[in-house]
């Protein structure tokens, strides 16, 4: 019996803790003359072209713990940037602020994956089937060996909850 269901090409294994480190370009903490909590973060963010990716996964599930914790995305593709950085992710986690670049969207989109996975297995969702997902998984996914459903993968979309309600 073959697998008719297609897979998607730009999906690729989840990224490892170790692999998202190589990625980082930058860090740098809350500048209190620009902002002084997480939703004034996002504003100012916004303004250099962040975009806060609010749910993630199939069903649109919480990505991050607004305002604690915000992941955003941007497309920088200009002469001054590196090609290898031009998709980029920002994760705030109350002011503090990581950077990383990306050379696809699909490596941005397995770096995503694995904070949505990590700061998720805090979260009581009833339909999080993860191998009984809870802290102890954390370790299994830094290491990139926990299996990780495509239903909780990728970014979520409206065409694509509602293809999966047709499929």
């Amino acid at each position: 019996m073959t697998d008719t269901k297609k897979k998607d090409p730009t999906m690729r294994p989840i990224m490892t803790a170790a692999e998202l480190g190589t990625h980082e370009l930058a860090q740098h903490g809350r500048d209190y003359r620009l902002s002084d909590d997480g939703y004034s973060d996002m504003e100012v963010a916004s303004k250099q072209g962040w975009e806060a990716v609010s749910g993630w996964g199939l069903d649109g599930w919480d990505l991050g713990s607004w305002p604690y914790v915000v992941v955003s995305v941007r497309n920088v593709g200009n002469l001054h940037c590196d090609p290898q950085y031009q998709y980029q992710m920002r994760q705030t986690i109350e002011g503090d602020t990581t950077v990383y670049g990306f050379a696809n969207d699909a490596d941005r989109a397995a770096a995503i994956d694995y904070l949505f996975i990590w700061y998720g297995v805090g979260k009581d969702y009833e339909e999080w089937t993860i191998e009984g997902l809870s802290c102890d998984k954390r370790e299994a996914l830094d290491a990139g060996t926990l299996r990780v459903p495509e239903r909780f993968r990728g970014a979520f979309s409206w065409a694509r909850l509602n293809a999966s309600k047709v499929a």
